[in-house]
């Protein structure tokens, strides 16, 4: 679990040898029940000296079988994911609770049946959850520096989310 929360913190800029006292925070949870992400956010937003992300967006891009999931915390992706369908509300409503959060937008690429059916569920759960058009979504863009074409998708459909 060390190594792990040590990895994720590295990935997302933080110098982990000289966070203050980031490395007391991680040997404290010895025995705890908090998950690799929830541990990983508390300390990354305790070296930003904040208590909360700002924004929050999450992008679902929708294929036949399968849905990329992109979470964005102010700006910066903190983690993809792909998912069954059926995965989806359950691992939305832990990203939830484990990302702290002031504002939080969801967005669902309906560029086709999957999409739509995927939007229809998760309204059920999340009614704030927002369809998003996701036409040119996968195209290559010169502000978008991801290469993974599905990842890429995710990311563009998750900040259409927040217009």
């Amino acid at each position: 679990m060390y190594v792990e929360i040590f990895k994720r913190l590295r990935s997302l800029g933080v110098d982990v040898g000289s966070a203050e006292g980031t490395g007391d925070q991680v040997f404290k949870l010895k025995g705890s029940e908090e998950s690799v992400r929830s541990v990983v956010n508390r300390l990354y937003l305790a070296s930003k000296g904040k208590e909360a992300f700002n924004e929050l967006l999450i992008g679902i891009d929708t294929n036949k079988d399968r849905l990329t999931v992109v979470i964005l915390a102010d700006g910066q992706i903190f983690e993809t994911k792909e998912l069954r369908i059926e995965e989806t509300t359950r691992y939305l409503e832990e990203v939830i609770s484990e990302y702290p959060h002031r504002r939080l937008r969801i967005g669902v690429g309906v560029g086709n049946l999957h999409g739509r059916q995927v939007y229809e569920m998760l309204r059920k759960e999340i009614p704030f959850v927002k369809m998003v058009d996701e036409r040119g979504t996968s195209s290559r863009n010169p502000y978008i520096e991801v290469k993974d074409r599905d990842v890429r998708a995710a990311y563009a459909i998750a900040i259409r989310s927040a217009i």
